[in-house]
């Protein structure tokens, strides 16, 4: 995935700062950073949850198909390392 978010290789910390980033470069003021960590710390909650219900296993596996889906899902002039997006629609 090409956005900031958790990845098997991201400490929550490190994910956290990547998004703290994120929001202070696009002039976010003090409460809107405070709601940016308090979204993040819940959201990697959420995924420590879902990791201990699978596995560190089956959560890699569920990225790397989440990754695929959204390759599949990308305009074919914007895909990444993961492939090619859709095909075009034939012009009629």
């Amino acid at each position: 995935m090409t956005r900031p978010h958790h990845t098997p290789s991201m400490t929550p910390a490190t994910n956290r700062r990547a998004w703290l980033r994120m929001a202070s470069g696009m002039g976010l003021g003090a409460a809107g950073l405070a709601l940016v960590d308090t979204l993040s710390q819940t959201i990697e909650a959420h995924y420590a949850w879902v990791e201990s219900q699978l596995g560190k296993p089956k959560l890699t596996q569920l990225y790397a198909l989440l990754d695929e889906l959204i390759a599949l899902e990308q305009p074919a002039d914007l895909a990444g390392p993961c492939g090619p997006g859709p095909e075009p629609e034939p012009e009629e």
